[in-house]
């Protein structure tokens, strides 16, 4: 790959992407006529996002998922929604609150999304020399991306450890790693994807403040999300998709706060008939949308999305006095374009929308599938731990020094709502907040008693019922005094919980990885930035379009600065086996096999515990652009699967899977898995690679191997 060939893509899609977005606006004014401004351009970034999902899922379905079938797919669907939104009504003005001129919260906001985007950008540098190195990116995340491209298509599913609970994952946001990689030919443009997730988020909170009158507290409640240590540890500049879902769940409650009648001035008529009608069912079907893109991403985004929706649907009927199909079909068929792809797929292939979770009554229940590992309840495990961990270090770990506000804050807010007069909106989204942390704290997961990485991990899943919860916050004081009092707080508590990130940081275990004492200044140096720019785009609307611009075109100049030394250094650390990944990127076309391990192996000390974890470090191994296959050598039966138990079944299974090559591993402090026997015991297999993993204590072995020479047995064939 080099610059001509990522600029050319670029280009491509930049010209592909304008129609797209032509197309969108389209549909968006035959929805919502009413709609202009921040409103009107949140809902034209929706629709874009859920033609691109849907084409895009069309197209893995029958294995199309290809430039040039893509390329036609958006061109096709661009033409017809011109076409069907021919001759819908210019926008009209949506009412909204501006700031006075010399208001001080537009510039907290702005110094407080400078210090948030510092911790963001805190290891770019790192990235493009060495490549991502977030543990789950390498797992399952970009693997699943590598194997979209590599084969076209999205079934049948992979195995991407000796588990199956990783393949039922929903892979909504990996889909949009993937059609980066098939632009440019290369991840390069990855670790941005969930910085443009995040500004989807922020500017969602910003048009649900613009609805109610508190456009900086609302934004700052979503800033300071992004500001929690679990959130930078884990989702910047990775391929982690919580940040997607944020994005989704947000810009779903950015429409809900949108009142049509009110919003348009249309007038009073029938909110089941005529423009009214039409326009309630268009800001429902926006809604679903937006909620369909956060359900593709994590199973767990369910809970809130659910409750969101029947809050909605609730609030409808009782604020409108709308017809039930008025309320539930444009709702449902939003969620369903953008949101049900994956779950129709673990339908067929494991016979339940949910196959990790029970589903049903009695002897009556949809198939699950059966993983090797132990799955538990986060906060049940957490209770039960035998070596009495500090649960507030932790806490404060994931959640910053206001962890327990964090924690506790969603009752609070749940409880206050119920007994003060508030809006009808931010009661729902307080009860959803509520009821999300709640479940998100009970959500099944890989977990193991007094492991403090897996707590950080696990802790994710309250972070959707905290961000609708703030949201309410929000809404639970009077506009004035009130308000402004609420916005410094948040403030307050972004400077507070962002900077906790730079004084006490968050240590990546796995690679011992921290902050470097020079980040405060570059803190400092974006919020000093955020701060001129924020003069500059309050001085007239023309520099507002052009900063804008700027900050989109940004990514893209940098990608094109980086990509020669991100392209030639990554993922070529010793410490990390990077012999291995050098071999893997001078090739194509291998079938690489990946000895058998799976989550829970790492606790496992008799096998070598977690020095075996490099294991499913697997995505550099397929090469650039996912020239190579990669998968675990295990057997299925239904929802089962098995390790080879025997050498003849160990190569019968390699047999079938046409592999090339073994990735094997051999542990300093303990002896090696039988499948290191098997292999290079072979008269057929060649080393063609090794290294020695410092941090994990392990030497990493690829060899080559013939599945269809005679003898690998010895006498057991």
């Amino acid at each position: 790959m080099t610059r001509l060939r990522f600029i050319l893509g670029i280009l491509a899609a930049t010209a592909i992407g304008v129609g797209v977005v032509i197309a969108a606006r389209r549909l968006r004014r035959r929805l919502v006529p009413s709609w202009s401004g921040p409103e009107a351009a949140l809902a034209d970034i929706v629709v874009t996002l859920s033609i691109v999902t849907v084409v895009s899922d069309i197209a893995g379905a029958f294995g199309a998922f290809r430039a040039v079938p893509l390329a036609l797919g958006l061109v096709g669907v661009a033409l017809v929604a011109v076409r069907f939104g021919r001759g819908a009504d210019a926008s009209r003005p949506v009412a909204a609150t501006r700031a006075r001129r010399r208001d001080w919260k537009p510039y907290a906001v702005a110094a407080s999304i400078g210090v948030v985007a510092s911790a963001w950008m805190a290891q770019l540098g790192q990235i493009w020399r060495n490549g991502i190195f977030n543990y789950d990116s390498l797992w399952y995340h970009m693997p699943m991306a590598a194997d979209f491209v590599r084969s076209g298509r999205f079934m049948p599913v992979r195995l991407y450890s000796a588990d199956l609970l990783i393949s039922t994952y929903p892979a909504g946001s990996e889909v949009v790693h993937a059609l980066g990689i098939v632009v440019v030919g290369s991840d390069v443009l990855t670790p941005f994807v969930n910085f443009a997730w995040a500004g989807l988020a922020i500017f969602s909170a910003h048009v649900l403040g613009r609805s109610t009158g508190r456009p900086h507290s609302t934004t700052l409640a979503a800033v300071l999300v992004l500001a929690l240590p679990v959130v930078i540890e884990l989702e910047a500049l990775s391929a982690l998709n919580d940040v997607m879902g944020l994005a989704g769940l947000a810009a779903a409650i950015a429409f809900v706060s949108i009142d049509g009648a009110a919003a348009g001035g249309v007038g009073a008529g029938d909110p089941d008939d005529g423009e009214i009608g039409r326009e309630h069912r268009g800001r429902l079907l926006l809604v679903g949308l937006a909620l369909g893109l956060a359900i593709s991403t994590k199973m767990v985004l369910l809970a809130p999305a659910m409750l969101l929706a029947l809050g909605v649907v609730l609030h409808e009927r009782r604020e409108r006095q709308t017809r039930f199909r008025h309320r539930a079909v444009p709702l449902g068929a939003g969620m369903s374009l953008t949101g049900l792809f994956w779950y129709l797929r673990d339908v067929i292939v494991f016979g339940s929308p949910i196959p990790t979770v029970r589903v049903g009554l009695g002897r009556f229940a949809l198939p699950t599938v059966v993983t090797l590992g132990k799955v538990g309840l986060m906060i049940p495990t957490l209770l039960g731990r035998s070596d009495h961990l500090d649960v507030a270090h932790t806490l404060n770990r994931s959640f910053g020094l206001l962890w327990l506000m964090m924690v506790a804050g969603p009752v609070a807010v749940a409880v206050v709502s119920l007994v003060r007069p508030v809006s009808p909106l931010t009661r729902i989204l307080a009860l959803v907040g509520a009821g999300s942390v709640a479940i998100g704290a009970f959500a099944p997961n890989y977990v193991v008693r007094g492991t403090y990485l897996l707590l950080l991990s696990s802790s994710r899943f309250l972070v959707p019922g905290i961000m609708i919860s703030l949201f309410a916050f929000c809404g639970l004081f009077p506009l004035g005094r009130w308000t402004d009092r609420a916005t410094g707080f948040l403030t307050f508590a972004v400077v507070v919980t962002g900077g906790s990130w730079f004084v006490t940081p968050v240590i990546d275990l796995w690679y011992g990885r921290a902050p470097t004492p020079s980040q405060p200044l570059v803190a400092v140096g974006f919020a000093v930035v955020a701060g001129v720019v924020t003069l500059v785009v309050r001085s007239q609307h023309r520099a507002r379009n052009v900063s804008v611009a700027v900050v989109c075109a940004l990514p893209f100049v940098l990608s094109v600065i980086m990509l020669p030394t991100y392209l030639t250094h990554r993922y070529r650390q010793p410490d990390l086996g990077g012999a291995r990944y050098l071999w893997a990127d001078a090739h194509s076309g291998r079938t690489i096999a990946i000895e058998p391990f799976q989550f829970f192996d790492q606790f496992d000390k008799s096998t070598g515990g977690a020095a075996r974890l490099p294991l499913l470090y697997t995505y550099p191994l397929y090469g650039r652009a996912g020239a190579n296959r990669v998968e675990s050598v295990v057997e299925t039966d239904g929802n089962r699967v098995t390790r080879p138990d025997s050498c003849p079944a160990w190569w019968r299974q390699l047999r079938r899977m046409g592999a090339t090559e073994v990735l094997l591993l051999i542990p300093h402090s303990a002896e090696p898995s039988r499948y290191v026997g098997w292999t290079l015991s072979a008269p057929s297999t060649k080393v063609v690679a090794r290294a020695d993993v410092h941090v994990a204590g392990a030497e990493l072995v690829l060899a080559a191997v013939d599945p269809t020479a005679e003898g690998a047995c010895g006498d057991k064939d």
